[in-house]
């Protein structure tokens, strides 16, 4: 059987990792110079697929985020 405790201290960890992750993303698409966690290195950012895709990606690619736009329905 599952330990209630155990299931609720991971998933209290979940969640601080994707808000962590959500800011550090918001960070870099606002313009602010943002480091890799790993090497350390700066983030380039760049468009992608038609501009449908952001890429965020550091040199050495430890740190390598693709993300949809989502351009919204007219």
């Amino acid at each position: 059987m599952i330990d209630k405790n155990c299931f609720d201290e991971l998933s209290k960890q979940k969640a601080k990792s994707f808000n962590q992750e959500k800011n550090y993303i918001k960070k870099a698409l606002n313009g602010q110079t943002i480091n890799c966690r790993v090497c350390q290195k700066q983030l380039q950012m760049q468009f992608i697929n038609d501009k449908t895709q952001v890429k965020l990606q550091c040199k050495s690619s430890c740190t390598d985020i693709l993300l949809d736009i989502d351009k919204g329905s007219k």
